[in-house]
């Protein structure tokens, strides 16, 4: 949840309203005196809802390099899908390619290591090493973004806003 505040429009927002709130009669948290002022932001600055997927829980296992390939590959497509030129599409292609076999590469690497570490384990390490190969639980390393987003929209505002 966030608002459009880059395109405010101070002149249609009333602050005569903001200044008639009662600050110091009860708390600035409280939900009694920020609602009005809430409902001159909708006005001005309605609040936008995502619709954004979730990440994928399985791929701890994805080097950074793949992770790059990963965007690259996404930005040559949405580029290819605006301009639909033949040369942006082969671009798309080859980065794709690419990125398919960082992925494979990255995967693979990722199960030998953690497999290769099992042989000099005792048996119960080696049993809980490849429960979690099996039944994963560790987030996608490319949700840091989200993650950082969420963290900033869900914190309450550190000032009055008049």
């Amino acid at each position: 949840m966030s608002r459009a505040l880059f395109s405010f429009n101070f002149n249609s927002f009333n602050f005569l309203s903001c200044r008639q709130l009662n600050w110091r009669s009860s708390s600035p948290n409280s939900w009694r005196v920020l609602s009005p002022l809430t409902s001159q932001f909708d006005k001005v600055a309605p609040v936008r809802h995502s619709s954004r997927l979730p990440p994928k829980p399985i791929s701890k296992w994805l080097s950074t390099k793949a992770v790059a390939a990963k965007r690259e590959r996404r930005r040559l497509e949405r580029r290819w899908l605006s301009t639909r030129d033949d040369r942006d599409r082969l671009k798309y292609r080859r980065a794709s390619r690419s990125a398919n076999k960082l992925i494979n590469n990255s995967r693979r690497d990722f199960f030998r290591n953690r497999l290769l570490e099992c042989d000099n384990q005792p048996h119960d390490k080696r049993w809980r090493i490849v429960n979690d190969l099996l039944h994963s639980h560790v987030t996608d390393k490319t949700s840091d973004e989200n993650k950082h987003l969420r963290i900033i929209n869900s914190s309450p505002a550190k000032s009055s806003p008049c």
